[in-house]
Parts: C-alpha cells; structure tokens; sequence
C-alpha cells in the first residue's frame, strides 16, 4: 500500500480517540477514523496495524519499521512504530492533506518535490486563516487561529535572526544561534502543515539532510521572496552615481 501504516502492541482496534491520545492527531485527516486489522507487528508480537490513508491496509513482509520515539513499555521494549512499503513508497501526493497552504516547491531527500508553506511572509503575514472579530462598529481579522498560533510566532521569531544575520545588522549585545532542534523541528512543524507528517515520519522516510533542512526553513520563512523584492529594488533604483562623476 502507498501510505504509512503504524503497528501499536497489545491492542485489537485503535478508536481514533486512542490514536490522538498516542499523539499522532498530526498523521490523522481532518475527518475520520484509521482502517485497523489485527496481526503482527514488526517484532511478531500480537497488536493492531492501522494507517489513516485511503489505500486498503496491506502489510508487506518487507516493510520497513521505525519506533516512535516516546512510546516504550516499563522494559523500554517500543510499543509503537511506523512503516512503510519500500516496493510502494508514499511521497507527497499519498500523505498531502486536502487543504494545503501555499508556499514553495522544495526536492526532499525521496527526490521528489514537496509544498512548504509559507508561515510567515517577509511583510509579517500569513495565509493562515485569522479569526474574525466585532467591535461593534466595524469587523477586523485579529490574532491566526490557535491551531498554527504557535507556529506562526516561532516563525517571527526566527525571522527577526534571520534578518539581522543575512543583513548584517546584528546587535553585537545580542546572541545570534539557531539551536539545531528548534530548527529541525519548525521545519518539521511547517511541512506537517501541509502533509500527514511528524519528527517520526520524516525521519523514517529519510526526508531530510543538513541541506534541505535548512532550505525548508528559509522557504517557509518566505525568504526566497524577500530576496526577489530585494533584487527588484536594487534594479529599480539602477546604479548610484558616484561622488565626482564626470559632466
């Protein structure tokens, strides 16, 4: 099957209430609960497979497992893994979600090319819907919707180091690091916009490298647009006139 199934030890079905409890609301759609069947997991112990796609659940024998990291009984043996079909790999139009945000088209590690939204704009913008508010004079859109709140205050974040790096307008008071886990993990965060995908997931699929990592960062930043409108002022200015120049 061309998705991503889970295996979850010791149970026979996975009511989609459990598998929100077991966090994986991200690998879910919208609506809807997983196709489960009973059987053995990666280790032949007895549990429940599941996938929250739309392909019938079929387990190959080769599937490829990965523990999700969390998830261990009191002997630290993994309770929960995710896999996939390596004859039948799942890519971006398996695991796109119905609604998607737009943004940039960057080639993952699968050598395929995947939508990194844009969080926030290079003007401190964002297509995520805001919530409509009443003053009782006039309607305004206030603050993004929770869902992607988070998100979107992380990306203002990075943006303001991002641009006091590149620019070269650092506060020589201040510090300017990225730590490696904040940054993999907004990436991470800001492609599952987009995709049924967790730390989990992408890591099984081998999506990303130091390189991509950092191109999805950027993308979803909006800084390849920042440079565009900043290369388009520079042209509109044309070139400045030096001191002295000849009559």
């Amino acid at each position: 099957m061309k998705d991503l199934f889970y295996y979850y030890r010791g149970r026979k079905t996975m009511p989609v209430e459990v598998s929100r409890e077991l966090g994986l609301g991200y690998a879910a759609p919208d609506a809807g609960g997983p196709s489960c069947a009973e059987g053995p997991g990666p280790e032949g112990s007895a549990g429940v497979v599941f996938t929250f796609g739309d392909a019938p659940l079929k387990v190959p024998k080769d599937a490829v497992w990965r523990p999700v990291p969390g998830h261990d009984d009191e002997g630290g043996k993994p309770t929960l893994w995710v896999g996939f079909d390596p004859n039948d790999r799942p890519g971006p139009a398996e695991l796109g979600r119905p609604r998607q945000f737009p943004g940039y088209a960057v080639e993952l590690g699968d050598g395929q090319r995947w939508l990194v939204p844009v969080v926030r704009n290079y003007e401190g913008e964002t297509d995520f819907p805001k919530v409509s508010d009443w003053d009782g004079k006039a309607w305004t859109h206030d603050k993004v919707r929770e869902r992607y709140r988070e998100l979107f205050d992380t990306a203002t974040g990075f943006w303001d180091e991002l641009k006091a790096m590149m620019t070269g307008a650092e506060d020589p008071d201040k510090q300017y690091t990225v730590n490696l886990d904040d940054k993999i993990g907004f990436a991470v965060s800001a492609l599952a916009v987009n995709y049924r995908l967790g730390p989990a997931e992408l890591a099984l699929l081998k999506l990303f490298d130091s390189q991509v990592e950092g191109e999805v960062l950027l993308c979803a930043l909006d800084w390849p647009g920042y440079l565009e409108m900043a290369s388009k002022k520079e042209e509109a200015a044309g070139p400045s006139s030096s001191p002295g120049g000849t009559d």
